[in-house]
């Protein structure tokens, strides 16, 4: 009785771990006791077994005896209730010492992240470029991607501590009160990192509006440089310009999205009161100037290569009115009224469709003097020149008019000299 009594006592220790080392070796100990109480059990058996033959045998001290053997059992089956008892106790020692514990390593990993931010709280200051920005952004996707992992080990943990609360752990108050503190150790770290990531993007959006918007500076400032070309005042090859031309306003139309959104993202950087508000309000200015120069002058080349179309078609119709003058004036001074009457009457003839053609021709020339008059008032880039060569057609034009009649006016008289031939020699014919 006094080993029972003894590890009685051992079993009824208050003693409990403040670490898990010393928790395992509680249990291994209080396992070891186990060992114990079992191996006696033989012995409890065997003194049960005495103790019943001697009762049977009704020995004088057969009371006593019956005292004794309920007194063994009574000790017995003590030792086994307070082992489990002690076993279950253990146990939850040992739960909050690996809860602690590893709560206890998540506060210390999220207070060096915490420190880390603190300490780098103004490294944003160091992206002078788009490169630089995001260097820093894949530094801290880095930091993220960690701290996600460790958010999964915070809720395995958190999960662990909820089944503790809800089995009635004997420190329930303590778990709840790390719980708490992991949760808003994780919330606070949490809030510094996404001031951080907003306050990195915004670098991020300031220094790819800088990029995009230089880049469409420098584009629209080479498309101006063809723009202002006065390639159109040499109608040589016009077509092909024209074509050319096309082509730049159609890339000009293509990047119109590319421009609005820049401009529109610039505009939400100001709204947003951007820190860097007045570099973005210079760029913007620089950048609108630039684009509005670039549209005015693909629009005034649009006009300009229209006009030199146009001016071509209408120095190519004082061309060939020209050229048709030239041969009117080689047929007017054409001494040719014809030998008989016959010829006279085919002169005659052409001279009557020759007339025709003036007055067709003078239809024509009067609609390219009112063309000439149109370019003078859009202000046409060679309307100087343009009046100039239609003045000098319809002078040219006008001078044929004297020499026009007086052919006409040959010609009729030499066919009254034909006639007159024809009838003389009908009367000679007739006299003979």
């Amino acid at each position: 009785m006094s080993w029972a009594l003894d590890i009685e006592a051992h079993l009824s220790s208050d003693e409990l771990a403040k670490d898990v080392s010393g928790a395992e070796a509680l249990v291994e100990r209080h396992s070891e006791f186990k060992g114990e109480i079992d191996a006696r059990k033989d012995n409890f058996a065997n003194v049960q077994r005495i103790g019943n033959e001697l009762i049977e045998q009704d020995h004088y001290a057969k009371h006593d005896i019956e005292l004794k053997l309920q007194e063994l059992l009574s000790q017995q089956t003590k030792l086994d209730h307070l082992w489990s008892q002690r076993l279950m106790l253990l146990q939850d020692c040992m739960h909050l010492q690996l809860f602690l514990r590893d709560i206890d390593q998540a506060l210390t990993w999220i207070q060096k992240q915490d420190q880390y931010l603190v300490q780098n709280i103004n490294d944003i200051d160091s992206c002078q470029t788009l490169d630089d920005c995001e260097g820093l952004i894949k530094k801290y996707d880095d930091f993220e991607k960690l701290l996600q992992a460790q958010e999964e080990k915070g809720k395995a943990l958190d999960e662990f501590g909820r089944d503790l609360l809800n089995a009635g752990h004997y420190n329930s108050e303590l778990i709840q009160e790390k719980l708490d503190l992991l949760y808003q150790s994780r919330i606070s770290l949490l809030e510094k990192i996404n001031t951080k990531r907003r306050l990195l993007q915004n670098t991020l959006n300031y220094y790819t509006f800088e990029r995009d918007c230089d880049e469409l500076k420098l584009w629209a400032k080479e498309k101006l440089k063809m723009a202002l070309t006065r390639d159109y005042l040499d109608t040589a090859n016009i077509n092909i310009k024209c074509q050319k031309h096309q082509q730049f306003l159609n890339e000009l139309a293509a990047y119109q999205p590319k421009m609005d959104a820049v401009i529109l993202t610039g505009q939400k950087l100001i709204d947003e009161q951007h820190g860097q508000t007045q570099n973005i309000n210079q760029h913007l200015t620089e950048l609108e100037d630039i684009l509005n120069r670039l549209v005015e002058a693909a629009n005034e080349k649009s006009d300009r290569l229209k006009e030199a179309t146009d001016g071509q078609t209408f120095m190519r119709a004082l061309e060939e009115i020209d050229m048709w003058i030239n041969d009117v004036e080689n047929t007017l001074t054409n001494d040719d009224y014809g030998k008989d009457m016959t010829s006279v009457q085919n002169l005659q003839k052409k001279q009557q469709l020759l007339e025709n053609e003036f007055s067709l021709k003078k239809d024509r020339i009067d609609q390219l003097s009112k063309d000439a008059e149109h370019f003078q008032q859009i202000g046409h880039f060679d309307s100087n020149n343009i009046l100039k060569k239609q003045i000098q057609l319809v002078t040219r034009f006008q001078s044929l008019l004297e020499p026009l009649q007086q052919k006409k006016e040959k010609l009729n008289a030499s066919a009254e000299f034909q006639r007159l031939l024809h009838n003389i020699e009908d009367e000679e014919a007739w006299i003979r």
